[in-house]
Parts: structure tokens; sequence; C-alpha cells
């Protein structure tokens, strides 16, 4: 075959061959077109969960920095340790507390101790506890912080009588502070006058005399001097001068008994008056027995007698005595619990008991 020969080559699938020519430059090709925006990657906590770690997102920072918490946190944890309040682990809060407390003892021991600021009552489960604001009550397998007031609501499972908890008293961090008895006895019980502390007649200002008997329970009796027909009237101030008195023997009033002269005086006929003259004198609401006996002899009243025109958080004559005991005489014992009707006293069978006020 002579040189010059052409030979005709069919390529059926085309080849692309990229070929380098020396001292050659192509043409800049055409932009391409942008593509789609990839989405957000995760944080690292979740990127961290997804492969495998378990904990909240503070616990991981933790294990970041070896599980040891920030200064601030150090700190605040030092301070509630010491009993002192720390709001959070900022820093303000931390120096907050720091410079409130400054030159004090520490740790802190002038906080309050834990004590029951409601009656027990028999029935009742729910009775309310003061102490320090954050620390915590733990009774019946339940814990309770005390509110900003000092103050914790407690409610136990069983409030028949003879039922009884033990009420432990703990910090900021739950560490134990105190243990107080929780023991429910029976309503009458409220009137349990216990040990004598003193009796003495107190001139309430001229001739007028009280006497005064302070009994350790907290229970005050007021009986009068003289003739029945001649009694002074109890109002505001006479009960101030009588807790005055009272509270130089013991450290308050939880309950108050009236004998039949006093009361005989100082009520006012289908009135709550008196007992709002109480509640300002003594300073708030206290357990009350009254003896109603002498006022009906005197032909006073009808055949009942009304407490309350209404028991209400609104009503400044009623709301220091929602949840204690009121008994007349040898009736029964009411527990006085919220409610739009009056509380009656039934003179015909010595008997406290609630009705509408359509009676």
């Amino acid at each position: 075959m002579a040189d010059d020969t052409i030979t005709k080559i069919s390529l059926v699938d085309p080849i692309q061959v990229n070929v380098a020519i020396p001292n050659f430059e192509g043409k800049a090709g055409r932009d391409g077109t942008d593509g789609h925006d990839g989405r957000d990657g995760d944080d690292a906590y979740r990127v961290a969960v997804r492969n495998g770690f378990v904990g909240t997102e503070r616990e991981w920072l933790d294990s970041l920095r070896g599980g040891k918490p920030s200064t601030a946190e150090q700190a605040r944890n030092k301070l509630l340790e010491n009993n002192i309040w720390c709001d959070d682990s900022t820093v303000d809060s931390v120096l907050s507390a720091v410079i409130s407390n400054w030159g004090k003892p520490m740790p802190r021991t002038n906080y309050k101790p834990i004590a029951l600021q409601s009656t027990l009552l028999v029935g009742n489960p729910n009775f309310t506890l003061s102490g320090e604001p954050h620390f915590k009550v733990k009774i019946d397998n339940k814990t309770v912080e005390f509110n900003s007031d000092g103050l914790a609501n407690v409610s136990v499972s069983s409030s028949n009588a003879g039922d009884s908890y033990t009420a432990g008293y703990f910090g900021y961090l739950d560490n134990h502070i105190s243990d107080i008895n929780i023991a429910f006895g029976s309503l009458n019980a409220v009137f349990d006058k216990g040990s004598l502390v003193e009796t003495k007649e107190l001139s309430l200002g001229g001739s007028d005399k009280v006497s005064v008997s302070i009994y350790n329970n907290k229970v005050v009796e007021l009986n009068h001097v003289g003739d029945k027909n001649n009694q002074p009237t109890l109002g505001q101030s006479e009960f101030q001068k009588i807790k005055n008195y009272v509270k130089t023997k013991v450290s308050d009033i939880d309950t108050l008994i009236i004998d039949d002269a006093l009361t005989s005086q100082m009520w006012a006929p289908y009135s709550d008056s008196s007992f709002q003259n109480i509640a300002k004198g003594i300073g708030h609401g206290v357990n009350l027995k009254l003896d109603f006996s002498y006022y009906q002899a005197q032909g006073y009243g009808r055949d009942e007698e009304r407490f309350f025109r209404q028991v209400s958080t609104s009503d400044n004559k009623s709301k220091d005595y929602i949840g204690k005991a009121l008994q007349v005489g040898t009736s029964n014992v009411f527990f006085v619990k919220q409610t739009p009707y009056f509380v009656i006293y039934r003179y015909g069978n010595n008997t406290i008991l609630e009705s509408s006020d359509s009676l």
C-alpha cells in the first residue's frame, strides 16, 4: 500500500480527550449556575447528642471544662451552703448577695425556725408552715419550698385523730436543719389550756378590770371581775392592752376564751364587729370560745346568734378567722372556712352550723 493512501476510521462512541498544546491558551469557559444553599448545620450540643452524649446542655458545657462549674456557680453554691440566699449564678446576683452579707458571720444562723402557722384540725389535711424563704420542708414524702413570704402550704394524706408526721426542715442545698412534729388531735384539743402561767386582774382604765389567765399552750382566758351587770365593753383598745400584758409572759396568743358576762357586754346582736375588734386588738384571728349563756339570759337575741356576715378573704371582719376554730360554751367546735354564708349558733340545741343567708 502506498504511503498516501487515505484510510477512513469510524468512531461509534466518541471519546473526549484533553490535549495540552504548548504555547496555546484557550478562551475562558462560561460560569456555571449557582448551586442550592446547603441546610444549616447543627449546633455543637446537638451534634454531641447525636453522637451519644446524654445530658442537658448545661451538663454538656460542664463536660467541656472538665465537669467543673464556673467561678460564679462555685461562689453561689458556697453562699447557699452558708445559708445565704442568691437568686442565680450570674455575677450581679453573686456580688449582690456577697455585699448584702458583708461582715456578717458565716454560716448564717439567724434564719427563721420552722413553725406551724395555722391550726391543725382533724379531717382537714391542709395547713400552713412558716420558715425561711426558699428553705424546704419535707413531710409525707412531699417536698415544699417556702415562698418569698416564708410560708409553705402543706397537704398530708391523712388527718384523722391520732395521725402524726415528722416535718423535716432543710436549707437551700437540702442540708438538714431541724424537725418538728405535726400531730392531729381532736377539734376540742384546740381549747386545751395546758399549764397555768399566771392570773392577774388587769386594769383597763378607771375602775374597769378584767381577770386575765395565761396558759402555756398560748391560751388566754378572760373572766369578769365583780358584778356581772357592771362589766367593761371590750373593744379594740382594750384587747390591745390585754395583748401587751400577755406578750410579757408568752410569745403569742393562739386561743382566746371569754366568759359569759364579758361576752354579753362586748357582743352586739347580729353584728360581726366584735370579731374585728378582737382581730385588730390581738393582731390576728384566734381560735375563739365564747359563752353566750348570760347574754341569752338577759333576753338578747332570739333563738340564734349569727357570726360573721360572710366569711371571705375580702371581708376585713372575718378573713383572719378562716382556718380557726369557734366554740360557744360546750357546743360543737366549728372550723371556720371561706363561705358566702352566715355561721349560726342555735341556742336550742347548743350547736354551731353553717347556713344560708336566707335564714
